[in-house]
């Protein structure tokens, strides 16, 4: 399948709700921490479709927006990498949220590579 491998976030049929979907992990023993991922957005996009990355150093009782991915119109393949280092925590949570739109039937934002390095030292 073209598909597989992709996470999919969207809000069809149009609830006017924010799907989202988040992992946690334990940084607290690194020093350093990077999150980066890919990410395809479809034709049908418009630019007022959104989605936010967002952090959280306390398991998503708070977080903070490290990006509104938006303004996207066609089809659109990209990659983000954030130094998340500020928010290392044992409960340092990662979620993606549609923040607005994405209500259509083919209007998709396709995640991939999900991934946070971190370092030691």
């Amino acid at each position: 399948s073209p598909y597989s491998g992709y996470l999919f976030l969207r809000d069809y049929p149009d609830t006017g709700t924010q799907p989202s979907a988040a992992r946690q992990v334990n940084l607290s023993g690194y020093a350093s921490a990077t999150l980066s991922f890919s990410f395809h957005v479809r034709t049908a996009v418009d630019p007022d479709d959104a989605v936010v990355v967002e952090v959280s150093n306390n398991g998503g009782t708070s977080y903070t927006v490290l990006e509104t991915l938006s303004g996207f119109t066609g089809t659109y393949t990209g990659s983000r990498s954030y130094n998340i280092s500020a928010y290392k925590a044992s409960n340092t949570r990662i979620r993606f949220r549609v923040s607005s739109n994405y209500g259509a039937s083919d209007e998709l934002f396709k995640l991939d590579w999900v991934k946070i390095d971190a370092a030691c030292q």
